[in-house]
């Protein structure tokens, strides 16, 4: 079984050998990390406060406990006297692991890359004193994409405090130290942190000792730089736009963890690759430009009875619906996404969707887009782009009277059933010429989750829009905005 899980009521054996009882000491509750197909076991030379890490390769084969040979993974690094230990282990890569010792008055931490019969250390033993809490009374850790969030509960002035350390290479970078979480909420004497995305976490917590759940707050980082908004606005500002010519309220919820501009383009090249991360349009509505998302917006059903209006000379009639499809062998196969990995660094990675159904189709679409995000992500973008691709592979001509210029480019309309986007429009001679194709489904989005991918160098030349590491505003259910 995955993770070592058989390695339970097997009874007890010797892992450490003679003399261990004296010389290995538990990590508190830091035993194990998963590797492979069993555990790795961890042990200190003294307990809490341990200079030497140990690490041992544990596997069940056959009912029988098989043992690796037990190495060194750190020496010469001694932790703090701070009270209030705490010892965990937190994934922060595909293979690798960062250990933190935590106390009461700052953070230590390492990465490496445990294996059978050794371990590689990826970024060295780093202690963080914050600057904002003398004493805290409890910190807890979490890991999102390439940063690791340090929440604190400091005992003078008790409130809860956000450090946020980003995992470089080869390195720990503090981007911000002790940033108060603003908005209204009570801090919890037990709490824990789990992440949710990567621009939101959840906080659990409780007061007393009667077992219950207290306290449950969602906390997202603060949208100074990296919400979708904030970088459409900046590119259409850039382009001559007032602030007042443009509408961007839809986009306001949608964040982006960094988007680079690595040479000289136009507005629309610009916008383009935020529209296939997130999808959205924009359109010009009363001299205004608003952006629209995919699901933004009701839907407008056409009256057969005023449905359909032909030219001079042309009876109303006979001005059908036309539908032209895209031929199934001009449609891709696959699809393969290029985009900038936080995990490896903001190299390249690459995600590729593939459908099971092809209908004789072979070829592979490429998209490149500049923009950071996990595989995972990646891979959903790719998904969903295929199956764009193929269900809007109709595109409908109609044409209305005059009573439907209320119409936008971008709005929903029914026609006999079927659900179509207004690609386009144009007003001849009293007549209403649409392009529309099949809208999504409303909600449509995929679940698909992706393996780590693969990453290759790129240039570092270009603007990056980078997320924000400050915290702000808590528990959307109060009401609070970020």
């Amino acid at each position: 079984m995955r993770a070592g899980l058989q390695l339970v009521d097997k009874g007890f054996e010797d892992v450490w050998g003679a003399g261990s009882a004296s010389a290995r000491y538990p990590l508190l509750a830091a035993h194990f990390t998963p590797y492979g197909e069993g555990l790795i076991n961890y042990t200190g030379n003294a307990a809490p406060r341990f200079s030497t890490l140990y690490a041992c390769a544990l596997y069940l084969v056959d009912k029988r406990l098989v043992k690796g040979e037990p190495y060194i993974v750190s020496q010469g690094y001694t932790q703090s006297t701070g009270s209030n230990q705490q010892i965990l282990f937190k994934q922060t890569r595909e293979l690798e692991w960062t250990l933190f010792y935590i106390t009461a008055l700052d953070a230590a931490m390492f990465s490496f890359e445990p294996s059978e019969s050794g371990a590689v250390i990826t970024r060295p033993w780093f202690q963080f004193k914050s600057d904002e809490i003398i004493v805290a009374s409890t910190t807890q850790a979490a890991v999102t994409s390439s940063r690791i969030i340090l929440l604190h509960r400091p005992t003078i002035n008790p409130c809860f405090r956000i450090t946020d350390i980003r995992l470089a290479q080869g390195g720990f970078i503090v981007e911000s130290d002790g940033k108060k979480i603003e908005g209204d909420m009570k801090e919890s004497n037990h709490f824990n942190i789990a992440v949710l995305d990567s621009a939101r976490f959840i906080i659990v917590g409780h007061f007393d000792s009667d077992g219950r759940v207290h306290q449950l707050e969602i906390v997202r980082r603060k949208r100074t730089g990296d919400a979708l908004a904030y970088i459409v606005a900046a590119i259409l500002e850039s382009a001559g736009y007032e602030k007042n010519q443009y509408d961007l309220e839809d986009l306001d919820e949608a964040l982006i963890e960094g988007y680079a501009i690595e040479r000289q383009m136009s507005t629309e090249q610009a916008l383009e690759p935020l529209q296939r991360t997130i999808p959205f349009d924009l359109v010009e509505n009363a001299g205004r430009l608003v952006a629209q998302t995919q699901d933004s917006g009701a839907v407008v059903t056409l009256d057969e009875r005023f449905a359909q209006a032909g030219h001079e000379g042309e009876d109303s009639a006979s001005a059908q619906t036309v539908r032209a499809r895209a031929q199934q062998l001009d449609l891709p196969a696959s699809l393969a996404l290029d985009y900038i990995d936080a995990t490896f660094d903001y190299e390249t990675g690459s995600q590729c969707a593939r459908r099971l159904v092809t209908q004789g189709a072979r070829s592979c679409e490429k998209m490149s887009l500049p923009v950071v995000c996990t595989s995972t992500q990646a891979k959903r973008i790719a998904d969903y782009h295929l199956y764009a691709l193929w269900h809007q592979r109709d595109l409908y001509t109609l044409t209305l009277a005059r009573r439907w210029l209320k119409l936008n480019a971008g709005d929903k309309i029914n026609r006999q059933g079927r659900t179509l986007k207004i690609a386009a429009m144009k007003q001849e001679k009293g007549v209403l010429t649409l392009k529309a194709y099949p809208a999504l489904p409303d909600r449509f989005s995929s679940v698909a989750e992706a393996f780590a991918g693969f990453a290759r160098r790129r240039a570092a030349e270009g603007r990056l829009w980078q997320a924000a590491p400050l915290i702000s505003v808590v528990n959307p259910d109060r009401g609070g905005r970020a």
